[in-house]
């Protein structure tokens, strides 16, 4: 299976640590995975990067010329068709817009998943209506709880699953922490 995930940025963020987890462990089971990192904004970048194994392979945007959400939708198409993506996977909200946008044109399957608190993310504008309209229609996600799951619509609630922060242990046991 070819996994696309698309990181706003690979700091050393929740989103980012997630996305690092997850895309180690899928590409040391088998899966080819690939990590947009978009940059997003200078706010989000840190020095440090995470690092990821050895067998996920990092692509990063570079600059931007032009509509940067047309150029940063664009990149990811070429990035998708280029590498055969078999599933778009995102995380926060420009990410996730842009792997639904992404998804519609190409037929891969996309999955969102908000690991932050959306009421503080998306204000009641035109624009950010807009955008969780679109990946509201999203074919899959990831919820880090019970109430980021439901700023959701419900038909993407009922397609998605929540997923609480793992705890890792000295020992490297890993303890999954629930809260419901």
């Amino acid at each position: 299976m070819n996994v696309l995930f698309i990181a706003a940025s690979i700091g050393y963020g929740g989103a980012e640590k997630m996305i690092n987890f997850a895309s180690s462990y899928l590409s040391d089971n088998e899966c080819s995975v690939t990590v947009i990192n978009l940059d997003i904004s200078s706010q989000y970048v840190n020095e440090k990067k995470q690092q990821f194994g050895p067998k996920v392979n990092i692509i990063s945007l570079g600059s931007i010329r032009g509509n940067e959400h047309i150029y940063r939708i664009k990149f990811i198409f070429q990035v998708a068709k280029r590498i055969k993506a078999d599933v778009i996977v995102a995380f926060t909200m420009f990410p996730n817009f842009y792997a639904r946008i992404v998804s519609l044109m190409t037929g891969i399957p996309s999955i969102i998943s908000e690991r932050g608190d959306p009421n503080t993310t998306f204000t009641n504008s035109l624009k950010d209506r807009f955008i969780r309209s679109v990946i509201n229609t999203s074919e899959g996600a990831i919820f880090q709880t019970k109430e980021a799951s439901c700023f959701y619509s419900k038909r993407l609630q009922k397609r998605g699953i929540v997923i609480p922060n793992p705890i890792f242990l000295t020992n490297n046991e890993l303890l999954r922490v629930s809260i419901d």
